[in-house]
């Protein structure tokens, strides 16, 4: 209770956070959250493709749509209910992961729920909506394994622990993996298997969740090419020693960090490491054989996010969230069963430090400024900046967006997802000249590789009068590209080339008029008129 009481208050400020980063499309902008009337589309959706930004992602994440109505069936938008809910979660989790250990390891119950609901690393599954789906898998999870926990087990107990599960795997597909607690613990304190029904009983789960998903036809998401493998292979114990970093000494803890800019130094990866790896034996030592299998269980529920780590390079906090309930076991298989005053002391000193990391860490999930603000403070670097620079953007202050922007290109290597939002932006306010200025930047930063800066390019050297510079980068640029497509058709009607203008037209379907006519709008901006034209060529 002490425990719950604690984080409960640690993460009550949260009420008064607003909704941050991914939370506008899939929370505020879903489009199948606001009535129970979707019902039947939770079940059968890709989970971002219910969201404002549909994406082909894999994630099969039915009863995470089921919260997010509860949400706005019970407090509409308001960002605080949201909040909330996920605290809720967390305490369920924390509660339910207790409940198994008093099962498994009875002595070190208490130390090892208070390590899993302080430890700081939590705080991003916590403080972010959108990873609410952690925190659901975890609760359910860990219901089904406190239900499953006893050697002989009644019908209640297993119809119970397969709903759970299933319940888990329903909210994150990773959480079928808990499963493997079950034989594994049976085999470290018994050294034999217990009642076979309950492992029955959690492949039941997962193969009802598995046929779920597969009526739904959920399939794997459209992942970019793994140039994670590129960074790792160059730099082997940087992911190694971020993970061994997050869980012995979390902090500073940001959103702002990736792959591309993790670059720890060799001797620091190795002490990092070599602590690690002492820490672990130590725990090992005292707890046995239900210590290395709580170790285990932690490598194998974090394993499934090493895909998104390699693919997509942001260092998620979140992926800790269910992992760490082996960790949680470890340490609770080396606690002394009767603990000496030292102990005590010393348990109470890191819980200390651990709510003082949480305490710290909230408040910058108050907004999606403040987040990425915190970002740029401790993880500067280019994903941090450029973030930044979005952030702003959607606040409406493109000027302080622009700076942080041209920061990130600036950095090395570039953050080149800046390049199209730093030219956009002020073509969009009209301002021709500054945008050509940072298209020519951006371009010197490696941009022309980026898809659609080509577009974006030739736009503002057109209506910057730089005809040949529009030429090239229209040449450069992919056939779907449409601000391309305008200028080329604003080449065309300024060499009077109709058969250019009539392929362009085919290009994009359109008809050769309409087009022309959003093209005289990109030349007038140039400054050029068709009368000038005429003049220079009878002067000729």
């Amino acid at each position: 209770m002490a425990v719950l009481v604690v984080t409960a208050l640690l993460y009550v400020p949260l009420a008064w956070a607003e909704f941050a980063w991914d939370d506008e499309a899939l929370v505020v902008g879903n489009h199948v959250t606001g009535s129970l009337a979707h019902l039947g589309a939770w079940f059968s959706s890709d989970l971002w493709m219910t969201s404002a930004e549909p994406v082909v992602s894999g994630y099969y994440r039915p009863l995470m749509l089921a919260s997010l109505w509860l949400d706005r069936l019970l407090w509409a938008d308001s960002a605080a209910g949201h909040h909330l809910q996920n605290v809720a979660w967390h305490l369920l989790a924390v509660g339910a992961l207790w409940a198994w250990l008093r099962r498994v390891v009875p002595g070190g119950a208490a130390v090892g729920a208070a390590l899993f609901a302080l430890h700081p690393v939590q705080t991003e599954a916590v403080a972010w909506v959108v990873a609410r789906n952690d925190l659901m898998a975890a609760a359910f999870g860990f219901v089904g394994l406190a239900a499953l926990a006893p050697r002989s087990v009644g019908s209640v107990r297993l119809v119970v622990g397969a709903l759970a599960l299933a319940a888990a795997c329903l909210s994150k597909e990773h959480a079928a993996l808990l499963i493997l607690a079950v034989p594994l613990v049976d085999l470290a304190r018994f050294g034999r298997p217990g009642d076979l029904r309950r492992w029955v009983a959690g492949l039941l789960a997962v193969a009802a969740f598995l046929a779920l998903r597969s009526a739904a036809g959920v399939a794997a998401g459209d992942l970019p090419v793994l140039a994670g493998l590129a960074v790792v292979d160059g730099r082997p114990l940087a992911l190694p020693t971020w993970v061994a970093g997050r869980v012995m000494w979390p902090w500073p803890l940001s959103v702002g960090g990736t792959l591309e800019y993790l670059e720890p130094s060799l001797g620091l990866s190795a002490r990092a490491l070599g602590a690690a790896a002492l820490a672990g034996g130590l725990v090992v030592w005292r707890g046995g054989r239900t210590a290395a299998v709580g170790f285990l269980l932690a490598g194998a529920t974090f394993a499934p996010a090493l895909l998104p780590l390699l693919t997509r390079g942001q260092l998620g906090e979140r992926y800790f969230y269910l992992p760490l309930m082996g960790v949680a076991l470890a340490v609770a298989a080396a606690a002394p069963s009767r603990p000496s005053r030292a102990f005590s002391a010393s348990a109470l000193l890191v819980a200390g430090l651990m709510a003082a990391g949480v305490r710290a860490r909230v408040p910058d999930w108050s907004s999606g400024l403040a987040l990425w603000q915190a970002a740029v403070r401790d993880t500067p670097n280019g994903h941090a900046h450029a973030n930044l620079g979005f952030e702003l953007l959607r606040l409406g202050d493109g000027e302080a967006a622009a700076a942080w922007l041209g920061e990130a290109l600036m950095d090395e290597p570039p953050f080149r997802d800046a390049c199209v939002p730093l030219v956009l932006g002020s073509l969009k306010q009209g301002r021709v000249g500054v945008a050509a200025e940072r298209a020519a930047f951006a371009r010197t930063r490696g941009c022309f590789s980026v898809s659609g800066f080509p577009g974006v390019y030739a736009s503002a050297m057109a209506q910057t009068g730089r005809w040949s510079l529009a030429e090239e980068a229209v040449a450069l640029a992919a056939s779907t590209d449409a601000r391309a497509g305008v200028v080329d058709a604003a080449l065309a009607v300024r060499t009077r080339d109709t058969a250019r203008l009539q392929a362009v037209a085919d290009r994009f379907g359109l008809a050769p008029a309409a087009l022309e006519g959003t093209a005289r709008q990109v030349l007038a901006a140039s400054g050029w008129t068709e009368v000038e034209e005429l003049q220079e060529e009878a002067q000729q």
